[in-house]
């Protein structure tokens, strides 16, 4: 066990020379995950391999030949399981987002601000209601882990629509009305240095979405550019009346 932690210990501070600070991209406790692949590593070596000049048997040669590969499924399968328990643990509330019932486009949700609401619970999920400028600043944190998303049109009379995911990952199909979450992300933050940075406590933290309803657009960086100004612009007038 020892020899194992050393053993990791080492591999991690090795990895995290090369990757610098890429190693945070890791989603995952790596330092316990290879702990535990070099501890069943050692227990194969110790227990099949060293044969202490013995003589050679059909028996240790079938527990070598045979045990490696059943000792690299159950590293494998205790890796995955501790990561799936690990971010089921810490899967973030469930969401059931409310979007205008004509809209299209990107919307944002800002998250751990202040100033902004403080979403509803409906059923145990945190509902969300985007508003018609796509910009929805909330007070609860960003959290990671296994997502639990709903999507609905909802029009003026308050009658709701779901809508599915714009992409089915099994088959490849594309839903349209459908809703893609495009990805979690931050618009730096002034730093005392004068620069900017997505460690400072000003930095604006979200999850950009996309509504498509009849047709599959291209990519406008300037549309792009215009929304994340917009963003910025809205959040800091936000944080002005939270003073």
């Amino acid at each position: 066990m020892v020899i194992s932690v050393t053993i990791s210990f080492g591999w991690v501070y090795g990895v995290d020379l090369i990757l610098g600070p890429w190693i945070n991209a890791f989603s995952i406790p790596v330092f316990i995950l290879w702990i535990i692949g070099m501890t069943f590593q050692l227990i194969f070596i110790d227990k099949f391999i060293r044969t202490e000049r013995k003589k050679t048997t059909v028996i240790i040669a079938l527990k070598v030949i045979l045990g490696f590969p059943v000792i690299l499924f159950l590293s494998v399968i205790s890796i995955y399981g501790l990561s799936f328990f690990s971010s089921y643990l810490s899967r973030p509330e469930p969401e059931t987002f409310l979007i205008p019932q004509n809209f299209e486009g990107s919307f944002k949700v800002i998250y751990g601000e202040e100033c902004g609401i403080n979403p509803a619970i409906e059923n145990g999920r945190r509902i969300l209601k985007i508003p018609t400028n796509g910009i929805l600043i909330i007070q609860p944190e960003f959290e990671s882990g296994i997502i639990d998303h709903e999507y609905f049109f909802i029009d003026q009379e308050g009658k709701r629509t779901k809508i599915e995911q714009y992409e089915n990952y099994s088959d490849g199909t594309k839903n349209i009305p459908g809703v893609r979450l495009v990805g979690s992300g931050s618009i730096g933050g002034a730093m005392p240095n004068g620069g900017f940075s997505s460690e400072s406590p000003l930095a604006i933290r979200y999850t950009d979405f996309k509504v498509y309803q009849e047709t599959i657009d291209m990519y406008d960086f300037k549309e792009e550019r215009r929304f994340d100004s917009l963003t910025t612009a809205l959040v800091e007038e936000c944080r002005k009346l939270n003073k």
